[in-house]
């Protein structure tokens, strides 16, 4: 319960001395610069460090289509993919490219390393809980697919979604390939796959995979979801 400050809006709480709002930490941006001049990729994997940061979440935006791969304590590991079953335009010609990018949004518990100018917020320990000069996190939506993962080419579909074209937006996959926890610290964690281009996010639709969605297998029945990040400006 809070103790001395509680600030509301129509819905819900926005800031009080026991809640956390998420901040952005830090944006990177990965160019598609080729390793080896002349080979064609198909994929290609990106190293995200995230040592230091508190409940950290890192949502992408990218033009080819992209999973979380993999994660560790102070890592994770994101793969994009031109072997394409999503049905995004020039997947392969785009991953080639090396003016194409994949944008990185790292986001946590915002730390207190700001002058003291405008409005700040401490709990009872002293701790940060809300400093107006950070970037919060701007939730968008959700998606959740109405069809059922399956080890079966036959239901995959091409699902895309378009939404304000004033915005700019990211991902944050929430479905997992694997039915069941994740209990320890270093896995391959096989996320749902989405791309964003523009105002518009092509997804994984009705079938398993870590990021061409075509692998003939998988472990109990899960929906891919998605959480969209409003980033504009960001």
């Amino acid at each position: 319960m809070a103790e001395y400050v509680n600030i509301i809006n129509d819905y819900t709480t926005v800031i009080d001395d026991t809640f956390y709002n998420l901040a952005l930490v830090r944006k990177e941006r990965h160019y598609f610069t080729p390793n080896e001049p002349g080979l064609t990729y198909y994929s290609r994997g990106f190293d995200i460090d995230t040592t230091g940061i508190e409940n950290p979440l890192v949502a992408y935006s990218s033009v080819c289509a992209t999973a979380y791969y993999g994660m560790s304590p102070n890592s994770v590991t994101l793969s994009v993919t031109a072997l394409n079953q999503q049905g995004i335009p020039n997947a392969v010609a785009n991953l080639n490219d090396p003016t194409k990018y994949l944008d990185v949004y790292i986001f946590g518990k915002p730390k207190d390393n700001t002058p003291n100018v405008g409005m700040k917020i401490w709990d009872e320990q002293g701790k940060l809980v809300f400093d107006a000069n950070h970037k919060y996190m701007r939730p968008y939506r959700t998606y959740i697919e109405n069809v059922n993962y399956t080890p079966s080419n036959s239901n995959m579909r091409n699902v895309s979604l378009t939404f304000d074209s004033n915005k700019t937006y990211a991902v944050f996959p929430l479905g997992r390939m694997f039915y069941g926890s994740v209990v320890t610290p270093d896995v391959n964690i096989y996320s749902s796959v989405c791309a964003v281009v523009g105002n518009t996010a092509y997804i994984s639709s009705g079938i398993v995979g870590y990021e061409a969605d075509d692998f003939g297998f998988g472990w109990g029945v899960c929906k891919h979801r998605y959480f969209f990040i409003d980033v504009t400006g960001y």
